[in-house]
C-alpha cells in the first residue's frame, strides 16, 4: 500500500509537472505570438508612416517646384504682355515742333502738298513713339505717286526726338519734297492734287533696329491744287 501510494504521489507529481511545463509553453508561445504580431503591427505602422512622410515629401516637393514653376510661367506670360512699345506716323503744321500741332496720319488721309521754306513743295511728316526707339535716329522717307518711285526721297541722320508731357517722344518736320521727275528741283510738283501716294518712312535706331511705317494717302494742294 505504501509503495503504491508513493508511486500514485509521484506520477501526480509528475502528471501536475508535465500540465504545468505544457502551460509555461503554451504561455510562452502565446507571448511570442503576441509579440510577433505587434512587432509585425508597428512594422507595417512604421512602413505606413514612412511612405506618408514619402508622400507628404513628394507632394511637397511637387508643390514647390509647381509653385515656383507657376511663377517662372506667370513672369513669362508676364514678360510677354509688355507691350513692345508704339509708333505712330503723322504730320505737323510746318515749323511747329509741339504736341498740339501734331495730327496722326492713318491709310487713306489727305495729305496737303505745301510750299516750304527752302522753296521747295513737299509734304510734312511727323511720329511720335513710346518704348520702341533709342536715340539718335537715321530717318528714310519716301513717297510714290502714280507708281512713280524718284516722285520724292530724303534721308537724315542723327535725330533726336522730343519728350512731351504725355510720355511719348515726338519727331516733326520731315520734309518730304514731292518733285516731277520730268523737271529738274526745284520744279512744282504739277498735278498731283487728287492721286493716290505710297508714303513710306524708315527708322533705324542707335541699336540698328529698325521700323518701318507706310501708308497710303491721297494729296491735295500743289501748285495747282
Amino acid at each position: 500500500m505504501s509503495g503504491m501510494g508513493r508511486n500514485g504521489q509521484t506520477g501526480g507529481r509528475r502528471r501536475c509537472w508535465v500540465f504545468a511545463l505544457a502551460l509555461c509553453v503554451a504561455a510562452s508561445l502565446s507571448l511570442q505570438g503576441c509579440s510577433a504580431d505587434d512587432a509585425a503591427t508597428a512594422d507595417a505602422a512604421g512602413l505606413d508612416a514612412g511612405a506618408g512622410a514619402q508622400d507628404g515629401g513628394t507632394l511637397a516637393d511637387g508643390g514647390a517646384h509647381d509653385g515656383a514653376h507657376d511663377g517662372a510661367a506667370l513672369t513669362d506670360a508676364a514678360d510677354t504682355a509688355k507691350p513692345a512699345g508704339t509708333f505712330e506716323l503723322g504730320t505737323n503744321v510746318t515749323g511747329k515742333n509741339t504736341r498740339m500741332f501734331y495730327t496722326a496720319v492713318p491709310n487713306g488721309t489727305v495729305l496737303n502738298v505745301e510750299l516750304g521754306p527752302q522753296g521747295l513743295w513737299m509734304v510734312v511728316l511727323a511720329f511720335k513713339t513710346q518704348g520702341l526707339l533709342k536715340d539718335p535716329l537715321y530717318l528714310s522717307g519716301s513717297i510714290v505717286i502714280d507708281g512713280n518711285d524718284a516722285a520724292g526721297q530724303l534721308a537724315l541722320k542723327k535725330q533726336k526726338t522730343i519728350l512731351s508731357d504725355d510720355g511719348f517722344n515726338y519727331y516733326y518736320n520731315f520734309w518730304l519734297v514731292v518733285k516731277n521727275d520730268k523737271l529738274p528741283l526745284p520744279s512744282a510738283p504739277a498735278g498731283v492734287a487728287g492721286k493716290t501716294a505710297t508714303i513710306t518712312l524708315e527708322i533705324t535706331d542707335v541699336d540698328q533696329k529698325k521700323h518701318i511705317e507706310t501708308r497710303t494717302v491721297t494729296l491735295k494742294g500743289g501748285p495747282n491744287g
